[in-house]
């Protein structure tokens, strides 16, 4: 019975329930002559869906529910779809700030993963600044650096497909893997090897991330990097910016069995690499034109005596100035390293 008030969306209203088709199945386990008379309404919710059903049975007295019952009954049940509708969103309203509190704590334990700068690399010679803006509480972008054998350091920058929750659970995988593998003395090209074939592994999302990484050597003033489908790092040297546009591959975790190559610079004194991913030179304004590359060297070719802190705060600045009252539609990424020379 009740579901065929669902599925007619109309009130009932039975005199003789003995009768009734399907009320007579119950009679297996119910005597029938309990239920002499039974009506029931269809509660609806706004959207004009069943949400629940009012039902009453046995009226007081002689006779059938008549036509003043159907009419007090209907009454009820809106104001009982009122209430309904009320605790339904007093529930989602506790489910969004459950699930808000949530990514608060997970954006915590994001950025916690992100590295210090170590105080004895100024003293090596380089001078370091990152940052990250994620577009939603937690995101996909993410930069590393960390101390490798014989006084060589690594530097990462990457940016995972997507956003939120599932860009950041890739994100903290892509991560580690490279971290793993370029600690146990791997190569650039052989670190986005290895990575891109474990995140190709069991990958049913079709995620993938474009990565960055580069070992700099102080000793022997050498940027040797490799290139998995990322923005093209800027090299600012005496006011000339040029690209480091070779060893460029796909995405890691694309197609497993893809090679990746490495290139090397020589570094000078003075040489500022600017890392960045897309949010930056594709931050929109509200006549969608993107920030762009050819802004975004003029700003790393006219602020050549900067500090990387400097050229972080430009940058945000820069940015936030072009996209107003744009929202930031994707996450914003910067790793700036300075070199002054091995000391």
């Amino acid at each position: 019975l009740l579901g065929r008030i669902t599925k007619s969306a109309a009130l009932v209203n039975l005199a003789n329930p003995r009768q009734d088709v399907d009320l007579q199945a119950e009679q297996t386990y119910r005597p029938a002559d309990i239920v002499s008379t039974l009506i029931a309404c269809p509660i609806r919710s706004n959207n004009g869906n069943i949400m629940a059903i009012l039902e009453t049975q046995n009226r007081i007295g002689q006779g059938a529910f008549d036509d003043d019952d159907e009419i007090l009954l209907s009454a009820l049940a809106s104001q009982i779809q009122v209430v309904l509708e009320r605790e339904k969103l007093a529930q989602l309203a506790i489910e969004k700030r459950q699930l808000e509190q949530s990514l608060q704590f997970a954006q915590t334990i994001q950025m916690g993963m992100l590295p210090k700068i170590p105080d004895n690399w100024q003293s090596m010679g380089i001078g370091l600044a990152a940052h990250l803006l994620p577009a939603k509480i937690v995101g996909g972008d993410f930069f590393d650096f960390f101390s490798l054998e014989d006084g060589r350091i690594a530097l990462v920058i990457a940016d995972v497909s997507g956003k939120g929750v599932p860009a950041a659970l890739f994100m903290a995988k892509a991560m580690t893997l490279i971290r793993a593998f370029a600690t146990v003395g791997k190569s650039p090209a052989q670190v986005l090897f290895g990575a891109n074939e474990e995140l190709v592994r069991d990958n049913a999302a079709c995620m993938f991330v474009t990565a960055f990484i580069a070992v700099v050597d102080p000793a022997t003033s050498t940027f040797r990097y490799s290139n998995g489908g990322h923005n093209a790092p800027l090299l600012l040297r005496d006011g000339i910016v040029a690209e480091l546009t070779d060893a460029l591959a796909v995405p890691l975790g694309t197609m497993s069995g893809m090679e990746f190559s490495e290139a090397e610079i020589s570094l000078v004194s003075g040489d500022l690499v600017y890392l960045f991913t897309d949010g930056v030179n594709e931050s929109m304004n509200v006549n969608n034109e993107e920030f762009g590359d050819t802004r975004l060297q003029n700003l790393v070719r006219s602020n050549d005596n900067a500090a990387p802190e400097q050229f972080v705060e430009l940058t945000m600045s820069a940015v936030r100035g072009h996209a107003g009252a744009e929202p930031q539609s994707d996450d914003i990424t910067l790793l700036v390293m300075r070199y002054f020379g091995s000391k």
